[in-house]
């Protein structure tokens, strides 16, 4: 009977067994909690990715749509009386936000060069699509319209963030000539947006100077609610570069750079903005407007000076537009490019 009891007592574990058995245990839930931890940060990136590519894609779609319902005729001067609307892109806009980056990113990478780039270039123009009418709303009143234009801009929202942003104004010409934009409706058409009367491009169709900013939508910092009617696209932009075709060069060049389009030739383009009005005194039964801002409905080219542009004599082929974006959280980088060949339409 002794000799059983002293078995029963030499087969139980001692503390330091136990501690030893515990602290084991306590490792190896460690290591499989961390595992988890592990798997569920892989899938909450790859889930963001995931959704970040998605928008991309649909950003891409969406600008592409766009361009190939272009409605201006690409050769400067325009013909005025086409009634074909307009197409502008603005390098280095002033009007744009800052150029400076999104600092965030220094997190990741040591060295921007290469990364980061352009991202206050401002494209807008007519479109027309007869088989989806674009739909817009002024108060109770609902519009159908086969035109409208359209702005693709970067602005800083309040958070700091660069985002990408696309603004549209359905074209209305049955309501009062007007060239201010109420919602998202214009009470004009396409006629009446085929030229801007003076040099400096301001106060496009209907109207005066006044409504430069209701037309083009102002992204000034200081003017929050100017976007208020435009739809965010991708947000963390650190490239949206607008490019045009250099016929000489044989390549995609900015604007002001290039063979044929030099730094002589101004950092604008615009097929509405090529003619300036002879004296101020003008008077016709067609105008409206202030002396020093007529508005011409059915100019006389014996009422226009010689054309001023710089852009006189050149016609625009493509177009490059180059969007890059990154994800904050893992850094990594997404970007894709969109070109539009222009053919007379």
């Amino acid at each position: 009977m002794m000799s059983n009891k002293r078995l029963e007592i030499l087969s139980g574990f001692t503390l330091l067994e136990v501690l030893l058995a515990v602290t084991l245990g306590l490792v190896l839930m460690l290591g499989v909690v961390q595992m988890f931890a592990m798997v569920g940060n892989f899938v909450t990136g790859s889930q963001g990715l995931m959704e970040l590519d998605q928008k991309i894609r649909s950003a891409q779609i969406m600008l592409q749509n766009d361009l190939v319902r272009y409605t201006a005729k690409m050769t400067v001067p325009a013909d005025l009386n086409s009634g074909a609307g307009y197409f502008r892109i603005d390098e280095n806009s002033s009007t744009a936000v800052t150029t400076s980056q999104d600092t965030r990113l220094s997190e990741f990478y040591s060295n921007l060069s290469g990364i980061v780039g352009d991202n206050d270039d401002v494209l807008t123009f007519t479109i027309h699509d007869l088989d989806s009418p674009f739909i817009g709303r002024n108060g109770n009143t609902v519009v159908n319209s086969s035109d409208a234009e359209v702005k693709w801009f970067v602005y800083k929202n309040a958070n700091n963030v660069f985002a990408l942003y696309r603004s549209i104004n359905v074209l209305d010409p049955t309501g009062a000539p007007s060239n201010a934009v109420t919602g998202n409706i214009k009470h004009a058409s396409l006629s009446d947006l085929a030229f801007t009367p003076g040099a400096g491009g301001s106060g496009r169709g209907r109207g005066g100077a006044a409504n430069e900013t209701n037309y083009r939508v102002s992204v000034s910092t200081a003017d929050a609610n100017s976007i208020a009617n435009a739809e965010l696209i991708l947000d963390n932009i650190i490239i949206f570069d607008v490019k045009v075709w250099d016929p000489e060069k044989q390549e995609y060049v900015d604007l002001g750079k290039g063979t044929t389009f030099s730094a002589a030739r101004g950092s604008t383009f615009d097929t509405g903005s090529q003619f300036k009005y002879a004296p101020t005194n003008l008077t016709t039964a067609t105008e409206t407007g202030a002396d020093t801002n007529k508005v011409v409905n059915a100019p006389n080219p014996a009422n226009f000076s010689l054309p001023n542009s710089k852009m006189a004599g050149i016609t625009l082929q493509g177009i490059q537009i180059r969007v890059r974006t990154f994800d904050p959280t893992s850094g990594i980088i997404r970007d894709f490019t969109v070109e539009q060949e222009f053919v007379s339409h």
